[in-house]
């Protein structure tokens, strides 16, 4: 998938990290979805995590976008990175990088087979293990 900005496919590996990172941590996943293929995605986790948790899964599409995607690293994670720091502080968010990025270098096969099913369908819904 690499050959110049494919905005699609950067959105779903972004949406792909967000949900491996809290699929590790224990958080349960709702959904994952390209809200609009050239920019936008959401990913929605159970609600009421610890701040170190939630810090870490909010960093983790910016982590994976900069150290981990083969599309070029644009800085558009604002909204997530407020969200971590709201979180942690600024103090925080190095601890919260740095777990992420263990996580994501770990999983980095099922990210991207993550990535490619969210690219297909638009929308991942994920249930509950009984």
């Amino acid at each position: 998938m690499t050959g110049g900005w494919d905005p699609a496919w950067a959105i779903a590996q972004h949406e792909a990290a967000h949900t491996v990172v809290a699929q590790a941590l224990g958080v349960f996943v709702h959904s994952a979805r390209i809200i609009d293929r050239r920019g936008f995605g959401q990913t929605l986790i159970a609600n009421n995590q610890p701040p170190r948790i939630s810090a870490a899964i909010d960093v983790a599409g910016d982590v994976w976008d900069k150290a981990f995607s083969d599309q070029e690293y644009r800085d558009v994670s604002c909204d997530d990175l407020r969200n971590a720091v709201e979180q942690v502080s600024e103090a925080g968010i190095w601890a919260a990088r740095r777990r992420a990025t263990r996580i994501l270098d770990r999983h980095q096969d099922e990210i991207l087979h993550l990535a490619k099913l969210l690219l297909e369908r638009g929308t991942l819904v994920f249930t509950a293990a009984r």
